[in-house]
């Protein structure tokens, strides 16, 4: 299915914002956050082109560009393009790069512009640190000193990954692959690589592996899983999510906390590689807490609220929240999700639906203005007005 340049350049752009839209009221980070990183990463210019007038279509057209380059439209840019030198060529059916044909520093490698799949292959300019933007999703060849190019924000819509923005960082398996002071992490953004065997990679059975039985064909010692495919299947096929090397950012707890203001150390999956700090086999997420910024705190949800989000009166099969234990000497708590704040909102029509906060105790659910289940009504801060909703559970220390 062809995927028009505009939907792609518009729904990468509501990824990124995104990113920022949950928390109502943002408590106060103190933190400084590296402006000079920033402006340097804005001043990188990745290839060596220049612009051209792109095809509506997505389609490579010469346009403006010399003879032997192509107009590849720029994602964020509707209607622009950057002009670059193809160096793909296909051996036997399949795309292969030329380096012979790359000129003044440049290398050829596979270039993704939105994340749909790989646009060709092109003479860019590689990447020359960590942290730093590039051009080539997962190509080794885009980042130098053995860096991987990976993507850091996506945009999940079902079976179709937009990307909005790749950096090089560090993949490491033990914490010791990683520099001083660095240990061998897993941000969300970590890619999952199969344990080779089969046409798609080799398969399993979730039930002998899960019961740890000799029969189970992934090799657990390299750190393959087997991984349900299919809803209450038994096939699966064996995985592992490869380490990325950054600073461990303890879980955050009600000791970092002053009133509202959050004190504690923050993570930053996207401009940075301050990550959560893995706890046994749980995997807390780094929850972005600003608009302005991606600073955010390491949390592990414990607990997703029941709320009647159809309005029927009746907590739905699809309405019963979930939970899972948290790890020894943590219990699933919501003080911190309320100081945050991290709250789930009931959303009918695309509109938050609203309640009276004098007809409810605080901190309560209220039946009788925001139906059945978890939802309490939660008054706006510096307003009379409520709007009906539940507070994260989040592991916390006991």
């Amino acid at each position: 299915m062809k995927i028009p340049m505009l939907f792609i350049r518009i729904m990468i752009l509501v990824g990124l914002s995104a990113c920022h839209n949950e928390p109502q009221t943002i408590p106060v980070i103190k933190k400084p956050i590296n402006e000079t990183k920033l402006q340097t990463r804005e001043k990188l210019s990745l290839v060596n082109v220049k612009e051209c007038t792109a095809s509506p279509d997505g389609k490579l057209i010469r346009a403006e560009c010399a003879e032997g380059s192509l107009c590849v439209a720029h994602p964020l840019k509707f209607g622009k393009g950057e002009c670059m030198v193809e160096c793909g060529q296909n051996v036997s059916g399949k795309l292969t790069k030329d380096q012979s044909k790359c000129q003044n520093g440049l290398t050829c490698m596979a270039y993704n512009n939105g994340g749909v799949a790989t646009v060709g292959m092109f003479c860019l300019k590689k990447s020359m640190g960590e942290n730093l933007p590039c051009s080539g999703p997962n190509d080794p060849d885009a980042c130098t000193d053995g860096l991987r190019c990976l993507p850091t924000v996506r945009v999940n819509l079902g079976a179709l990954v937009l990307v909005g923005r790749t950096e090089c960082k560090r993949e490491c398996s033990i914490d010791s692959d990683c520099p001083q002071n660095q240990g061998c992490l897993l941000p969300a953004f970590a890619r999952t690589e199969r344990q080779p065997g089969g046409p798609y990679g080799q398969s399993c059975s979730v039930r002998l592996c899960e019961k740890g039985e000799l029969d189970c064909d992934c090799n657990k010692s390299a750190g393959f899983e087997c991984k349900r495919l299919i809803e209450k299947s038994d096939f699966g096929l064996c995985e592992r999510v490869i380490g990325v090397c950054g600073e461990k950012i303890p879980l955050a707890s009600r000791a970092d906390f002053r009133g509202r203001d959050f004190f504690g150390a923050t993570c930053n999956e996207i401009e940075d590689n301050r990550f959560c700090e893995n706890i046994g086999v749980s995997r807390p997420t780094c929850k972005i807490l600003g608009k302005k910024s991606y600073e955010g705190a390491c949390v592990l949800t414990c607990r997703e609220p029941a709320l009647d989000m159809d309005g029927d009166g009746v907590i739905g099969e699809n309405e019963n929240g979930s939970s899972s234990p948290c790890p020894a000497n943590y219990s699933c708590q919501t003080h911190m999700a309320r100081r945050f704040p991290f709250y789930k909102y009931i959303m009918r029509a695309k509109a938050q639906v609203k309640c009276n906060p004098n007809a409810c105790e605080a901190g309560k659910p209220c039946p009788t203005e925001c139906g059945p289940g978890d939802a309490e009504c939660i008054q706006k801060p510096g307003t009379s007005d409520g709007i009906c909703g539940a507070p994260i559970g989040l592991c916390e220390h006991n």
